[in-house]
């Protein structure tokens, strides 16, 4: 839906992926927000 994602964003959420969704895109979009391990 158009706009959709601006609405979203703009009532506090922190990203937006839209149907049908792909791997890719979740595996990205989870490496961008998860908190990383420590390497120690």
């Amino acid at each position: 839906m158009e706009g959709e994602a601006e609405r979203c964003t703009a009532h506090g959420m922190d990203d937006y992926l839209t149907k049908p969704m792909r791997m890719a895109e979740l595996g990205l979009m989870l490496e961008r927000w998860l908190p990383q391990p420590s390497p120690y």
